[in-house]
């Protein structure tokens, strides 16, 4: 047998294929009982064995659970802290701007522009290296320290992106159905996402609780910004299905698909609608608390938190970082990367280009080089995501060259390299700023392109500014 493949045990020339070539490792085998890897079983190797359990990162990956009680309070740490340190530090970054008298700062922080821009490339360069991971070029790399490498940048993309290991990677998977199982649940998959719902609800209510009234708002939205796109992801896993068979092996077209969560067709339209009202519903939210009633003497705290690094007539801006970081997120757990590579990259690409054609058009921040960072950032994402179609497309090629691959690989980790460093370097000139009080220059030099996109940005600013005018002029006010 092939790798990725099984054939069914009562009819041997039937061949099935599995999602997750790593589950169906091939070759010789006189028992069918082994032609699933360990972990796993069933038709197409896709449900996990018993003392198994799926992981946190991907639907396709299968856990083994932890058998003592070491392990598994390891596990319920790791899964704490990955919702608890995230939420702690934005919180923190949020709420210590506050005077005494609960007044933000109008300007944000140049540092904490600059990490937030960071922590969304690392969003998608984390995908991006777990697909990597997938060729068979990586493999086939005998330097340890070439591995070695590739191992640190698609662990520390994808915990700066603020997901767990990823699938691509070697590491200490999490999963929470073992968790679960261990409590005495079924160990159900919409069990885990109650449960990756509830912590944060917990986290966002508890520090609510313990703050006044007036900086509600901003709680509300440092917890969505930091917890919606993973719950939000879980609704791609219920969706995720395969196919095991070509159309032409059955009868029926539905013969050959499998959808592991959600076997019915009516409950899958109805997970569909859900899906898309909670997404809407979601994004009203996060929209109404980005405005306010100009009869209002000054804005809410969350209100000039989420509008105070763009300009007047793009502080609803914000709302596109969340939703391409949920979009981003669906994408990866609905089409697995074991499972189908190429269609996760059109949708990353998709993302990307339209989020960098909006930032091109429309330069939402008052700092012209927080527009010409975030759409460098953006165009690097393109780029390399552009080189890793290739590289997977080329890596199923029968004259595939190991070199070229090689080239391929190692260019998308210097771009990944590069630009982590210099954004660290650049959030460390402004961190070294900001604790020596030194004030912001007046006046940069804008980088090559950027003479004339400044232009076009002044006479934006020129725009936003004569349409205050005129709005303050206005007898009768105004309510967004």
């Amino acid at each position: 047998m092939k790798v990725g493949h099984m054939v069914e045990v009562k009819n041997i020339s039937f061949t099935i294929y599995c999602p997750n070539p790593a589950a169906c490792p091939g070759g010789n085998s006189s028992n069918f009982s082994f032609m699933c890897a360990k972990g796993y079983e069933n038709r197409s190797c896709a449900s996990c064995a018993k003392g198994y359990a799926i992981s946190d990162s991907s639907v396709l990956l299968c856990t083994r659970c932890p058998t003592k009680w070491w392990q598994q309070a390891l596990q319920w740490l790791c899964m704490l802290g990955k919702h608890v340190l995230p939420f702690a530090l934005a919180a923190k970054s949020a709420l210590q701007g506050l005077d005494e008298k609960d007044r933000v700062q109008e300007e944000a922080k140049r540092s904490a522009v600059l990490i937030n821009q960071l922590l969304s490339f690392a969003t998608v360069t984390g995908g991006l290296l777990t697909v990597v991971a997938q060729t068979n070029a990586v493999g086939e790399i005998k330097s340890w320290a070439a591995k070695a490498v590739l191992e640190i940048c698609g662990a520390t993309t994808w915990l700066m992106g603020g997901e767990g290991p990823s699938e691509g990677f070697g590491g200490f998977g999490v999963s929470s159905l073992c968790l679960l199982t261990d409590l005495g649940l079924s160990g159900e998959l919409w069990q885990a996402h109650l449960l990756h719902t509830a912590i944060p609800l917990a986290l966002v209510l508890g520090l609510m609780y313990f703050r006044p009234s007036t900086q509600h708002g901003l709680v509300v939205v440092v917890g969505l910004n930091c917890f919606w796109p993973g719950v939000f992801s879980y609704f791609g896993k219920y969706l995720y299905c395969y196919q095991f068979a070509p159309e032409s092996a059955a009868k029926q077209k539905e013969d050959t698909y499998d959808c592991p969560f959600t076997q019915d067709l009516g409950q899958r339209i109805a997970l569909r609608i859900i899906m898309v009202l909670v997404f809407l519903m979601v994004s009203l939210v996060w929209i109404g608390l980005s405005l306010y009633k100009k009869d209002d003497k000054k804005p809410p705290l969350h209100v000039i938190f989420l509008s105070r690094a763009y300009r007047q007539s793009c502080h609803l801006w914000e709302s596109e970082r969340l939703m391409r970081k949920a979009l981003l997120t669906l994408a990866v757990s609905a089409l697995p990367i074991t499972s189908s590579p190429a269609l996760q990259l059109v949708c990353v690409l998709g993302v990307v280009v339209v989020s960098l054609f909006l930032y091109a058009a429309l330069l939402p921040y008052k700092t012209m080089r927080f527009n010409l960072t975030e759409c460098t950032l953006l165009a690097t994402a393109a780029l390399m995501t552009g080189i890793v179609s290739c590289l997977t497309a080329y890596d199923d090629y029968w004259g595939r060259v190991l070199q070229v691959e090689f080239l391929l690989i190692f260019t998308m980790v210097g771009l990944v390299v590069v630009t982590c460093f210099v954004m660290m370097f650049m959030i460390y000139l402004e961190l070294r700023r900001e604790w020596r009080n030194r004030p912001v220059p007046k006046e940069e030099q804008p980088w090559l392109w950027g003479t004339f996109l400044l232009s076009r940005s002044s006479l934006t600013n020129d725009r936003d500014t004569s349409s205050g005018d005129r709005a303050q002029m206005s007898p009768v006010a105004l309510s967004s």
